[in-house]
């Protein structure tokens, strides 16, 4: 079952901003034995679990067993396979953002790239995961309730999201906290932010470092620094999961998607699902609803 914070009925809240659509707050029950996935993507995901007991698969290749009242970070670049490994069933909650769109949120993580005292680069792929403490688990509960009673405008929703961040500014020691963001530490934020909001409008690494006004020597650096792998493979991922996207979410013809993602005709598009997922186009859409 392929997931990219879709909407699951009740147990998710969709806001709309500028025509974009950005989900900030979603929640997700995985019965027993239940795998949902997470590829990568344009936000950085925040995961709470609030009860249960998960196996989370990293896209690096290792697993994590994550007991109930305990966060994590999924950033951009990154994909998560969550198995429910327990009787009960499994309850997270998601906050997603996308740093470039939330300046409370670019201006935390400078504080704490100003904390941090160790060589961020060393940490840099590490996975580190906190338990809730009693104010942050209060604030889930809170939240839980009311998002289940009633839609919230758009800017209740940020200001849940700042939030959060207050509390765990507030409650958290900065080592702590260097240790769960190390992913996003050892890296340029500002850049991250412009490759993020231009990618899409190109279409090769050579066509982003020109709208970037930097040299391909300079680019390359940087975004190996920031993303921890070359640009070409990375634009190359993040088209690819925006096309399953496409396939698994959107009420798209396969001619149409075809169309939209460049291939000349429904024939390409299936053989490159065959090719990369092992399926057709409709196999994809039928195990995603």
């Amino acid at each position: 079952m392929f997931m990219e914070m879709q909407n699951t009925g009740p147990d998710s809240r969709t806001n709309h901003t500028n025509d974009t659509l950005e989900r900030i707050w979603a929640w997700y029950n995985i019965p027993a034995n239940k795998r949902i996935s997470f590829g990568p993507g344009k936000n950085i995901m925040l995961f709470f679990t609030l009860s249960g007991k998960i196996a989370l698969t990293h896209s690096h290749g290792n697993t994590y067993i994550i007991e109930k009242d305990y966060f994590f970070l999924k950033p951009m670049d990154a994909g998560f396979d969550i198995d429910c490994i327990s009787q009960e069933e499994v309850r997270l909650i998601v906050c997603s953002f996308h740093i470039y769109s939330h300046k409370f949120l670019k201006y935390f993580l400078k504080r704490i790239i100003c904390w941090k005292n160790t060589n961020t680069t060393e940490e840099r792929g590490n996975f580190h995961y906190l338990e809730n403490e009693k104010h942050t688990s209060a604030f889930l509960t809170d939240l839980t309730d009311m998002l289940s009673e009633k839609e919230f405008c758009v800017n209740y929703y940020q200001l849940k999201l700042e939030e959060l961040f207050i509390y765990l500014e507030t409650y958290y020691e900065k080592d702590e906290l260097s240790a769960v963001f190390s992913p996003l530490l050892g890296t340029d934020i500002d850049f991250i932010n412009d490759v993020a909001s231009n990618y899409q409008t190109c279409k090769s690494a050579d066509e982003l470092a020109t709208r970037l006004k930097m040299s391909r020597i300079t680019f390359n650096r940087r975004f190996m620094a920031s993303f921890g792998t070359t640009a070409s493979k990375w634009l190359r991922n993040m088209r690819s999961n925006e096309l399953l996207k496409m396939i698994v979410s959107s009420d798209l013809s396969f001619t149409e998607i075809a169309f939209k993602i460049g291939f000349s005709s429904s024939a390409y598009l299936t053989e490159y699902c065959r090719k990369n997922w092992g399926k057709t186009p409709t196999q994809l859409r039928i195990d995603g609803k």
